[in-house]
């Protein structure tokens, strides 16, 4: 550890951080970027219809973000930045929830897709 810290301060700046990526983050407005690597938080409302959006924005690879939908924006699916489930073009509803995972380099890939008015 650094000169003047103990391993407590290391376990207490660790569990801060991971404390940190659970909290919500703010909104983000739908736009044809919608800057998820930015968000200030793990868990973001997407707002608004605005869009296509058609990237995610960058961060580090392995980056987890849960979002969900307040508006209805059409997400736009690209095989190598934004990867959808069933490769298509995805029209939002209200209270739909998305799972993104980050490939680095401005990549995202939906993990998990579940719509509001759809039972799990």
């Amino acid at each position: 550890t650094p000169q003047g810290l103990s391993l407590l301060d290391d376990a207490t700046a660790v569990a801060q951080h991971a404390t940190l990526q659970l909290l919500a983050g703010a909104d983000i407005a739908a736009a044809a970027t919608t800057d998820l690597g930015a968000a200030t938080g793990r868990v973001i409302s997407i707002t608004g219809s605005g869009g296509p959006i058609t990237s995610l924005g960058d961060t580090s690879a392995g980056a987890i973000r849960k979002t969900r939908t307040t508006g209805t924006p059409t997400f736009t699916h690209n095989a190598s930045t934004l990867i959808l489930p069933g490769n298509a073009n995805i029209v939002a509803a209200v209270g739909d929830c998305q799972e993104w995972i980050s490939l680095g380099s401005s990549a995202w890939y939906c993990s998990n897709y579940q719509r509001q008015a759809t039972a799990p």
